[in-house]
């Protein structure tokens, strides 16, 4: 009997669910759940759920932005209010059975918890391994058990799990690589100017990401002058800016470009939109590591658009993390394919 391939994935979803719940009441400690960035925590509910029914204590530990933190609308369906709590200053009380909060939050907590689970995969990854373990044994218990979420195995030497695939079904797109002699603070090549004035032309949206603010000025710059023409199509926002005016108009906008030193965190929600097109500017800049290029390639397929848009590293050379999280992304894509369960 062919099974639907929606159906695989539900199933796929539901067995790690019920992995992740079963093996808390093991005498493991360390648990590495591997997937694709910004896929859905769902696959926790279960696990928190029997934990709290068991009289037992959980730490969720998130950089999402407070409006859009996944497990917290996933779990409100199935738990009272009474029972969680988002901190958003350490003085909050701490004593609900479940208990969300940042990284920065939990550096102030002074409890013990008896699970903790550290979400790398819904923001992006600003904090190393040693970070994430460092603040996950602060706030655990001494017989506590740890879970990392990750695009990666945390944990060095212990359990791990993978889910290779989005609820979608649709694979991540593997990233183009353009190397460049050309100063970026300058200028582009020519191929990237006729990119950006074709994406114009025929109604595309296109966000070039850049390192920081200077660089920002730099691009603003360059791109203003050689698109005269179309200078209501350019908008910058920066990300010390709170005036979110300037994202909300480029939602609006059916063609355009956006330049911003932001990296998803302000500017989420546009991403949402799958027929923008992104670019990382300066992508062998020490600032893009690895995870933070995985994370930029995030969920860039629409199902229901048939529309697939692309992720352009710009640079003047390919780097070992550039060369790294291209093998991520077709790491988790090969295993997809291999158990049947993508789209194409």
């Amino acid at each position: 009997m062919t099974i639907n391939k929606s159906l695989m994935v539900s199933l796929e979803f539901e067995r790690i669910s019920n992995y992740i719940a079963n093996w808390l009441y093991s005498n493991e400690e360390f648990l590495n759940v591997i997937t694709v960035p910004h896929n859905s925590a769902s696959i926790f509910i279960k696990a928190i759920n029997s934990y709290i029914n068991a009289g037992k204590r959980v730490l969720y530990i998130t950089n999402e932005r407070e409006e859009y933190v996944d497990i917290l609308s996933s779990m409100r369906k199935h738990i009272s209010s009474q029972n969680y709590s988002y901190i958003r200053n350490y003085k909050i009380e701490t004593e609900k059975s479940l208990i969300v909060c940042n990284f920065k939050n939990a550096l102030k907590i002074d409890n013990k918890f008896d699970l903790v689970i550290y979400d790398d995969i819904r923001s992006l990854p600003v904090y190393s391994k040693y970070e994430i373990i460092d603040i996950m044994a602060k706030n655990c218990k001494e017989r506590g058990k740890f879970i990392a979420f990750s695009i990666e195995s945390i944990f060095k030497n212990k359990r791990e799990i993978l889910l290779p695939i989005y609820e979608s079904r649709m694979p991540i797109i593997e990233p183009r690589i353009i190397s460049t002699k050309i100063d970026l603070s300058n200028d582009i090549p020519y191929m990237i100017y006729d990119y950006l004035r074709w994406s114009i032309e025929y109604g595309k949206k296109v966000i070039i990401y850049v390192p920081d603010k200077e660089k920002l000025i730099n691009v603003l710059g360059y791109l203003s002058a050689y698109f005269k023409d179309l200078n209501r199509s350019l908008l910058y926002f920066s990300k010390e800016s709170e005036e979110l005016k300037i994202i909300f108009n480029f939602m609006k906008m059916k063609r355009g470009i956006l330049i911003t030193d932001d990296f998803k965190e302000k500017t989420y929600f546009i991403t949402e939109d799958k027929s923008i097109n992104e670019m990382v500017f300066f992508a062998n800049h020490c600032i893009f590591d690895y995870k933070k290029l995985v994370y930029f390639c995030e969920k860039t397929t629409s199902a229901k658009k048939n529309i697939m848009r692309e992720v352009i590293f710009l640079g003047n050379a390919e780097t070992q993390d550039m060369y790294k999280a291209k093998n991520i992304i077709r790491s988790f894509n090969r295993e997809a394919w291999e158990k049947g369960l993508l789209k194409i």
